[in-house]
């Protein structure tokens, strides 16, 4: 098993991984590919094999630089190029937000974008429970561009007095949280 260094990836456009999938997507023969994400070169890697692509566009590096406090500088220049040449290329994507919509949009005027919001439903919440504890659980890094402390400070307020919060995770804001 051959380990590379995600910086590395993001470094070389992710065409270093791409000399890994491309040949075993190709095998494959999809008649569609969806990647999950253009901030972790996912887009890009899975354009580079040729095949058509849709994308969910999650992260936003160009908005979320400034909170990669790990990485440095050029790393982030680099992950956002790649992600706006992606974007650039990609004719389906995937948004949970008008915002992230609007921003792919702006990038690649002709391609479609299909807004599906994240899952939990308030309906979902309200359900009939069995008598057990009732725990709304996050799983994530807990770094500052994941905003862990912004959905606990929006529990917090939330109408959800009988559920618990459960955090998983690990990262740099362990300690804070």
């Amino acid at each position: 098993k051959v380990k590379i260094p995600m910086r590395f990836f993001r470094k070389s456009y992710y065409h270093s991984i791409s000399i890994f999938t491309t040949p075993a997507i190709r095998r494959w023969s999809p008649d569609l590919i969806h990647a999950f994400g253009f901030e972790t070169g996912s887009a890009m890697i899975a354009l580079r094999s040729g095949f058509p692509v849709t994308a969910f566009i999650q992260g936003i590096s160009e908005y979320l630089k400034p909170y990669y406090t790990n990485r440095p500088w050029l790393d982030k220049e680099l992950g956002a190029r790649a992600e706006a040449k992606a974007v650039s290329k990609v004719s389906w994507m995937v948004a949970e937000t008008k915002f992230a919509k609007d921003w792919a949009l702006k990038r690649n005027p002709k391609t479609t974008v299909q807004i599906i919001p994240h899952p939990v439903r308030e309906e979902f919440l309200e359900q009939e429970t069995p008598t057990m504890n009732r725990k709304f659980v996050t799983v994530g890094s807990l770094d500052a561009r994941k905003a862990v402390d912004v959905i606990i400070k929006a529990f917090a307020l939330s109408s959800l007095a009988d559920f618990e919060l459960v955090v998983i995770g690990n990262g740099p804001d362990l300690q804070k949280l």
